[in-house]
């Protein structure tokens, strides 16, 4: 849900232009949470679907403001498969091993 508000007067139009695109073209498929998170990063992981070329992705929220850059152990991911942030807060890329896990990053907005 995209509030009006928020796009058109509170100035988050490019961000949320970037999330609109990562739900259209990718988030297909079973939600698998994540063990690893906690009170400051939600992360989960949507499988994707054949019918959805390239669909699949990881989400991973963080509430906290320190302005640090958190990584993660992510499983459940496609294996031996190449992820980047849609949102280009992380430049570098995640290369998935052999089971599908990946060390995934992100940044807890100052």
């Amino acid at each position: 849900c995209v509030y009006g508000k928020d796009y058109e007067d509170y100035g988050m139009k490019a961000s949320l232009d970037k999330m609109i695109t990562a739900r259209r073209y990718y988030a297909y498929g079973e939600a698998v949470e994540q063990s690893t998170n906690d009170a400051d990063v939600y992360s989960y992981v949507r499988k994707g679907i054949a019918e959805v070329p390239k669909s699949g992705c990881v989400l991973m929220i963080s509430d906290s403001q320190s302005g640090n850059v958190v990584t993660k152990k992510i499983t459940g991911c496609k294996a031996n498969k190449e992820y980047y942030d849609i949102t280009g807060n992380i430049k570098e890329t995640v290369k998935t091993d052999s089971n599908g896990n990946g060390d995934f990053k992100v940044i807890q907005s100052e």
